[in-house]
């Protein structure tokens, strides 16, 4: 009987701590990363180029659950390419976890506004389409995909991830005798997969 009642508390332990997580007033720390290429190739006149750069990107979040399963989130972040100066960024948002307990799986969903300070756009050239020192570039962040719970404080993520990144500037065409001034509306957008994991506390 004690054999039976022990067998039972052991089975029944790790799912009374993974239903501990993810609920009002859990913090959980996050850290994600992807590594990707950009590849390039023109030909004109018969000659041919091309280019490729990698690009990596590594970002570090914050949450604190205000309900179950709802968190307010802080993000910030480093996105480097080849032979360019990295970009940085911060971000807000809300994120909504729903845990599965039995089978140790949390399907996620989170979206952010924030700030960066430049956008890494390469050209044929290899030279960046914008870049900049203030905080300007408006960022607009979606994601979504799955939490796998290794123990009771930890959990390895996987995210396909939608980011947006807006900005407008003035720009002065000068043609002798005239000036021009006109104001310059941009957007870009990219998806990826990022991969990482939680520290629940």
């Amino acid at each position: 009987m004690k054999k039976t009642l022990l067998l039972g508390i052991m089975m029944v332990l790790p799912l009374a701590l993974s239903l501990s997580q993810f609920k009002q007033k859990c913090i959980e720390l996050a850290f994600s990363g992807s590594v990707s290429s950009w590849t390039t190739s023109s030909t004109f006149s018969g000659q041919g180029n091309s280019e490729s750069r990698a690009i990596v990107i590594v970002s570090s979040t914050i949450g604190y659950f205000v309900a179950d399963g709802v968190s307010i989130e802080g993000e910030v972040g480093v996105v480097a390419m080849e032979k360019q100066n990295p970009s940085q960024y911060v971000l807000a948002g809300l994120s909504y976890t729903y845990s599965i307990s039995e089978l140790n799986i949390a399907p996620f969903f989170h979206a952010g506004y924030g700030v960066s300070n430049s956008v890494q756009l390469p050209t044929l050239g290899g030279l960046p389409v914008r870049t900049m020192n203030d905080m300007n570039v408006k960022v607009l962040n979606v994601g979504g995909g799955m939490k796998f719970l290794v123990s009771s404080g930890a959990a390895l993520r996987l995210e396909l991830n939608y980011r947006s990144h807006s900005w407008s500037e003035n720009i002065n065409y000068s043609y002798y005798p005239y000036s021009m001034p006109s104001n310059v509306d941009y957007k870009y957008s990219n998806v990826g997969l990022l991969i990482g994991f939680s520290i629940l506390i």
